[in-house]
């Protein structure tokens, strides 16, 4: 039976939106390493090049509203209506959106005029393609025109939102005659010092244009209106200190059966004769450019491919969960969610790179340097950057000595990670600068990290929690630069451990020696201040009080395992105190929610109870909870959470109640508490991405990669008999087939048997057939 919204089609591979009018918009990320397109289901959202603050190009207003957008317009006789269904909202005969990785397709039909566009970014070059197919589906000849439409930024968002109306008065639109093509220009000022353009063409003849907002919406009107397209001809007008908008009016005939394609392109550039190259490589070739497109990402997400007889787990984990993934690596500063952030935060890229790099070891290696860079010579390191504008906290002194604590704990996985897939062992000895002076060997980047934060400590030689921990929410707990944070003393541990077992492998005495000092000193320093007798407690705050000692907190429970510094007599009432959190959609932040202000704790308590940090069901945390069951040998219950935190799980399958996207990883579900219980929220921009494709591969399957092989350890629930692994490792392709048996474990590899439970690198860039009987 057909589903009220939408469904799963093509194996997985795309999801089609049956209705434009849904709960919330739903979004597709669309990108490359150079420009990303965030596209909701009816074409709204926004683009930018690099950087999602300082080059924005299109405007998006309002996410409840999802104005403006990508829309083409179509006006016959003197009816308009859009294909794209906003912004006008016309009633059309048919409409479908399909979302897949690499695309987004709306087709649509009023009076017999069928069309179909497809949006798409390239492999490469800061632009993004719409194919518009349109087809007359009547018995006579049809004369009507279409009119592509974006609404610009074209400079830096932040400053476009504080100062509209002096921001404009740096616009400047141009017509390109050379090639028929609209220039947007934000003029350099001293803010952003750029001199780059946005680029809006089209492969058609067209009969006018306008660039103007104020002519195309007409005064005391707004995009649902758009008085222009309402006259014979646009004004053919070119915004001068203006807001700027773009749009073609491009004549159409087509006689009864016919089809047409209309190429468009939008785009980013700093010199003019760039547009002369895109043009010829794209226009009229586009169809050829789209395979490519679908091809490529298809691929890609192939490079780890599983088979657990959970289709519904599969689809996430193999495509659209990876994918999300691939996307937030690249751009982590920004979604539909947050209208003027930019750049990229530095734990949010690191706990990412962790992820990628057994699907795109080159962009897993490039992210590190830039890690690595933005690492102070202490060892700690920013809260975040921009590639374009640098350290977010440059310019503030109060920030880089009370910035968030636990940035550079994330570092040494990370890093490790990468060498362990890749064995890269090289990688460890080059050299890489500091941000502040100074430079040093990429090891003794991760170890200086562990021991910045083993020695930034506070009365019980805990980590400081500074202005916040993973918590960003407990921006008040050591504020004063007293209160310490329980998590993050959980995550040294965790960090130790990891530096730990590189050292032993480089036999590095030393540093084992080192991580194990730490390693105790914090392990024991954790259990003598942090256990309250039933679980952990998350933080002390600056007046040294117990954050808490009455709630009870699924990070600090969860971190103890991941850590491994619980107390095993105490381990029963740790999973009883994790256990006590859960709900049908996953393990609550914390309980019982604050219904009161606390500036000794900080935002958290303000936040609507069941939001956000303060008690909702925050995924990322879910997560983690999966990784901390496998380690305790909770294989059903990682699982059974595994199946909760799905978008498209039981719980959610109200759609009217859960409203956000059934395909990607939402932050968080609204939890108890509040009137709108089981609401996604935050969708697209989350490290549970991350955090469940490691967790369902290397944990619940267990196939994890080691310095000089991959291990198999797999804790596989009951309702998972048997598995099948596709992946690349170090140049080899193996096929493995992980098979429950009552006999001893035993490990085959082309046919021959190999001791204990590592496959060994070939280094032959072959195929291997391994099976693995446990």
């Amino acid at each position: 039976m057909k589903k009220k919204y939408g469904e799963f089609q093509d194996n997985g591979w795309e999801y089609h939106i049956f209705t434009p009018d849904l709960p919330y918009p739903w979004f597709n990320y669309l990108f490359n390493n150079r420009y990303h397109s965030i596209i909701s289901h009816t074409g709204g959202g926004f683009s930018y090049a690099i950087d999602p603050k300082v080059n924005r190009i299109l405007r998006y207003d309002n996410l409840e509203t999802d104005l403006p957008g990508r829309y083409i317009f179509i006006k016959l006789n003197d009816e308009i209506w859009s294909a794209n269904w906003q912004p006008f909202k016309v009633p059309l005969d048919k409409w479908l959106t399909i979302f897949s990785p690499g695309y987004a397709i709306i087709k649509s039909e009023k009076h017999n005029i069928n069309s179909e566009i497809t949006y798409f970014v390239p492999i490469d070059d800061t632009i993004e393609i719409w194919n518009i197919k349109l087809t007359n589906k009547s018995n006579s000849t049809k004369k009507f025109y279409i009119y592509p439409f974006i609404e610009l930024v074209a400079g830096d968002i932040d400053y476009e939102v504080r100062y509209r109306n002096i921001m404009k008065l740096y616009n400047r639109a141009e017509y390109y005659k050379k090639r028929k093509c609209l220039i947007f220009k934000k003029m350099p000022h001293p803010a952003r010092e750029l001199d780059n353009f946005v680029f809006f063409m089209t492969n058609e003849n067209f009969e006018s244009f306008e660039t103007n907002k104020l002519n195309f919406y007409g005064v005391f009107r707004t995009i649902e209106t758009c008085e222009g397209l309402k006259k014979r001809r646009l004004s053919n007008s070119l915004a001068y200190g203006e807001d700027m908008v773009g749009c073609f009016q491009i004549p159409i005939k087509l006689k009864a059966g016919e089809s047409k394609e209309v190429e468009i392109i939008l785009g980013f550039g700093e010199k003019e004769e760039e547009i002369e190259k895109i043009a010829d490589k794209y226009f009229n070739k586009v169809s050829e450019n789209f395979l490519k497109v679908k091809e490529y990402w298809r691929n890609e997400l192939r490079k780890l491919w599983i088979e657990t007889g959970e289709e519904e787990i599969d689809r996430m984990i193999n495509i659209w969960g990876k994918y999300q993934l691939l996307g937030i690596t690249r751009w982590r500063g920004t979604s539909a969610y947050h209208g003027s952030e930019g750049g990229l935060g530095f734990r949010d890229l690191a706990q990412d790179v962790e992820g990628i790099s057994n699907l795109q070891p080159e962009l897993a290696k490039e992210k590190l340097y830039q890690l690595l860079k933005f690492q102070y010579s202490s060892g700690h390191a920013v809260s975040g950057f921009s590639v374009i504008e640098g350290a977010w906290d440059k310019n503030s002194e109060a920030k880089l000595l009370s910035g968030k604590s636990d940035v550079a704990v994330w570092l040494p996985n990370a890093v490790v990670k990468y060498v362990k897939e890749t064995g890269d062992f090289n990688f460890l000895n080059e050299k890489v600068p500091y941000l502040d002076a100074g430079e040093d060997t990429v090891y003794n980047h991760i170890i200086k990290a562990v021991e910045y934060l083993s020695k930034e400590v506070g009365e019980h030689n805990l980590p400081l929690i500074k202005i916040a921990d993973w918590n960003d929410a407990f921006d008040r707990v050591g504020i004063k630069g007293k209160g310490e944070s329980i998590w993050l003393a959980e995550a040294v541990c965790w960090a130790c451990l990891i530096v730990k077992e590189l050292a032993k492998f480089l036999n590095d005495n030393e540093t084992v020696s080192k991580m194990e000092n730490i390693f105790n000193n914090m392990k024991e320093n954790i259990n003598k201040y942090g256990w309250a007798g039933t679980h952990y407690i998350a933080a002390f705050n600056d007046y040294g009080e117990k954050i808490g000692e009455k709630e009870i907190f699924l990070n600090s429970q969860t971190w103890a395992i991941i850590g491994r510094v619980y107390d095993e007599n105490n381990l029963k009432k740790i999973l009883k105190s994790i256990d006590s959190l859960d709900t049908p959609y996953g393990n609550l932040l914390f309980k019982p929610a604050y219904n009161k202000y606390n500036n000794r704790i900080g935002r958290v308590t303000a936040f609507a109870i069941g939001t956000k940090e303060n008690a909702a069901v925050f995924s990322h945390a879910v997560a983690f909870k999966i990784v901390a069951d496998c380690i305790v040998n909770r294989s059903d219950k990682a699982y059974q959470t595994i199946k909760k935190l799905l978008p498209y799980s039981k719980a959610k399958s109200n759609l009217d109640n859960y409203k956000v996207e059934p395909y990607v990883w939402a932050e968080y579900v609204i939890g108890k508490g509040n009137k709108n219980y089981g609401q996604g929220a935050f969708t697209w921009n989350t490290g549970t991405s991350v955090w469940t494709y490691i967790g369902v591969t290397e944990h619940i399957i267990g196939l994890k990669p080691d310095f000089d092989g991959l291990i198999i350890e797999p804790k596989l629930p009951k309702k998972i008999k048997n598995v099948k692994i596709k992946r690349f490792f170090r140049g080899s392709f193996y096929e493995i087939e992980i098979i429950r048996s009552k006999k001893e474990k035993k490990l085959i590899i082309d046919g021959k048997e190999f001791e204990g439970n590592k496959i060994p690198v070939f280094k032959d860039n072959g195929t291997h057939i391994v099976k693995y009987y446990f």
